[in-house]
């Protein structure tokens, strides 16, 4: 009797086998497209996402530039406004200083003697006020003296000068004093 040999069936389930393989295969690469496909898809998302959001803050950018560059004008006049208020009140304090020691001093000597020829000079530091003092004897003139000389006057300013003391033709004694003020 004759036996069979079928080598076809042997070589079909080595081909049935192959082809279980190639169709795992095949899956398991199509699955591995599709993940690379949607991690393509999500990255292109992202990007665009962030394409668009720094669109957004250049446009933001560019925006608040132009908002700055239209307020350049009002800001230099601002800063020239500040600046010319700040020396405004230095001068005004300054002057309020020149004019608190004339009064003091109008105060302190009274109705017999008279402040004239005012001469005021200020020297960044400091600011230099002088005066003539005018009386109208010699006993009012002792009455000065002894005024200039007190705790009171010098309490309040802290050098003063007196200078050049004349006598009028009139009979009138006349005297200059320098005062220094506090530069501030």
């Amino acid at each position: 009797m004759a036996t069979q040999i079928n080598f076809v069936s042997e070589r079909r389930k080595v081909l049935t086998k192959l082809e279980e393989q190639d169709r795992k295969w095949f899956q398991i690469a199509l699955k591995v497209v599709i993940a690379c496909f949607v991690l393509f898809l999500v990255g292109l998302g992202f990007r665009l996402f962030f394409m668009y959001q720094v669109k957004q803050v250049v446009d933001q950018q560019q925006l608040t530039r132009q908002a700055i560059l239209s307020q350049e004008a009002l800001e230099k006049e601002y800063t020239v406004f500040a600046h010319k208020l700040r020396e405004l009140s230095q001068l005004y304090g300054r002057r309020e200083d020149k004019q608190e020691a004339l009064l003091f001093f109008n105060q302190l000597f009274g109705p017999d003697v008279k402040v004239s020829e005012i001469n005021y000079e200020s020297d960044g530091d400091e600011d230099i006020l002088s005066f003539t003092l005018r009386a109208r004897s010699v006993f009012v003139l002792d009455e000065v003296f002894t005024k200039l000389n007190s705790t009171a006057v010098s309490d309040q300013f802290n050098a003063i000068q007196k200078d050049t003391l004349r006598r009028s033709d009139d009979g009138s004694y006349g005297m200059k004093i320098t005062l220094i003020l506090s530069g501030e």
